[in-house]
């Protein structure tokens, strides 16, 4: 029916019924009766589904990639097909080759503009999104710039704030999901603390079975069966990939008892030359507990002996083999695991924020590209490099900033005081008005989309704000411009989503 419908709007007179049943649909990957892009042009159809699956997962929809390309772009004011190629490259984005790329360009650019709109990629959603939950409604023009509305079906809002920013409900949707996954997370580990007492131990029993030191979807989907997991398991997968590398590690599950790991790991390898070198050789193959502890203080280690020994004794038999320790030999830990905390490191990192932005929640959306409201490694990496950071630092410095072991950074770790004051006017809005979107439509008395500083002192005291209204402002208002736009505030739409989903 779709494949008619559209030859129609072309004007094909053939006999498309007939030219369906005897010739496409008889092709080799159309045996389910469904016509792939793939199947009129394989490498469009390649290109174009390895950029809508990075965009998806990676960029975690299509307006979130939109505004990354801008970003990524600087000054340029519209994305045609160079500016999108060249954004798309600045961004590792995949996108087809140079042959086919017109016709990808144009497949996306419906209305031939000549140049690409967010709403042209709103149809890529994140993953796990539903479409039926929002519909596409209307379209406006605000000055170069075309958005759309969802209709948003939440009974806390009022008639006069049902109409809320593409963005903010977009950012909101994700914040939801990502609050999902780390519930289907902490679930998930509970189950595992029950069963095994450590995560460690869970992850050799039943995750990582072949000890080849990363769990995959298949993997992780058949550990949750033998031990009958009952949850969400594509939002606990979601939560462990939160990368979208593919697989999952035990950074990734446990973070502070890797960290230990870790940092044992670095020294036995100084002191031992290998892991299993602490185990004495045929007359003495394993080490108790009391002999294991008296082991490495002889050696110089002291921190908590008695629970590494607890990590390493994964099959609690009481006592440990060169086998059991050696399993730190063939453990490869992420870079920044691998380092001593250096508090020089780290003071150069907040020196070079301060030479470079003009504060530091600037500093920050320089590394939040995809506005999550946390920094994972690979942007905390390429944000430094982006600003000079001498590479040799980086690990360093995240290592001393992460020192809750958490595996991401927030805007507490950059400026704790104006994440104080953001996350109060979070909770504010969220509280009286629904959510952030809502409550600066409802400040924005004449609809320009900004709010100049002294309309905004004004509303903030119409509306009984009890927080420090300056320090707000400063935050907000994070480049200086003298006035605060909604897209300066839309950051702020997950965050109290995302305070319930920080990492455990």
């Amino acid at each position: 029916g779709e494949f008619c419908a559209a030859a129609s709007r072309l004007d094909i007179a053939e006999d498309m019924v007939g030219l369906w049943r005897g010739g496409i649909s008889e092709q080799e990957k159309c045996r389910d009766e469904r016509l792939r892009l793939a199947d009129l042009d394989p490498e469009l159809g390649a290109g174009a589904k390895a950029f809508l699956d990075f965009v998806s997962a990676r960029c975690q929809g299509g307006i979130k990639a939109y505004y990354s390309l801008l970003r990524a772009l600087g000054s340029v004011p519209k994305i045609d097909k160079a500016a999108f190629y060249q954004g798309c490259q600045e961004l590792s984005i995949p996108v087809p080759a140079e042959g086919v790329l017109d016709d990808f360009f144009a497949g996306l650019d419906l209305n031939s503009r000549g140049y690409l709109l967010d709403v042209d990629l709103a149809f890529i959603l994140p993953p796990g999104a539903n479409r039926s939950r929002a519909t596409l409604k209307n379209t406006t023009v605000v000055g170069d710039r075309q958005r759309a509305s969802y209709v948003v079906n939440d009974n806390r809002l009022t008639s006069t704030t049902r109409w809320v920013d593409i963005e903010a409900m977009h950012m909101r949707r994700i914040a939801q999901q990502r609050l999902a996954a780390s519930k289907e997370l902490t679930a998930f580990k509970t189950m595992l603390l029950s069963k095994y007492k450590l995560l460690t131990r869970a992850w050799r029993s039943v995750l990582d079975l072949d000890g080849s030191g990363s769990v995959t979807r298949t993997e992780l989907f058949r550990a949750c069966q033998k031990i009958g997991f009952s949850g969400d398991v594509w939002g606990l997968w979601r939560a462990l990939d939160a990368d979208g590398s593919g697989s999952t590690t035990l950074t990734e599950l446990a973070p502070r008892e890797a960290r230990l790991l870790a940092d044992f790991r670095l020294w036995a390898l100084g002191s031992y030359s290998t892991c299993s070198g602490i185990v004495g050789g045929p007359e003495d193959p394993a080490l108790s507990s009391g002999m294991f502890e008296e082991a490495v203080r002889a050696r110089g280690w002291t921190t908590s002996p008695g629970a590494v020994f607890a990590l390493l004794d994964w099959r609690r038999r009481g006592y440990v083999s060169a086998d059991d320790v050696g399993f730190l030999d063939r453990w490869r830990p992420p870079e920044w695991l691998c380092v001593t905390v250096d508090a020089g490191a780290v003071a150069a990192f907040y020196a070079m924020l301060d030479r470079k932005f003009d504060n530091r929640v600037l500093a920050f959306h320089h590394f939040d590209t995809n506005w999550s409201n946390r920094v994972g490694y690979e942007e905390f990496e390429k944000g430094c490099k982006q600003l000079g950071f001498p590479r040799a630092q980086i690990p360093s410095a995240w290592r001393a900033m992460d020192d809750d072991a958490s595996g991401v950074l927030t805007l507490t770790e950059f400026d704790a005081e104006s994440a104080q004051v953001l996350r109060q006017f979070t909770m504010f809005a969220d509280e009286r008005f629904g959510s952030i979107g809502a409550a600066f439509d409802a400040m924005d008395t004449d609809k320009s989309g900004t709010l100049s500083i002294p309309e905004f002192h004004s509303a903030m005291h119409r509306f009984d704000f009890p927080g420090d209204v300056a320090a707000l402002v400063a935050a907000l208002d994070a480049d200086g411009g003298g006035a605060i736009s909604k897209t300066e505030v839309l950051f702020l739409e997950n965050w109290g989503l995302e305070a319930e989903a920080t990492p455990a």
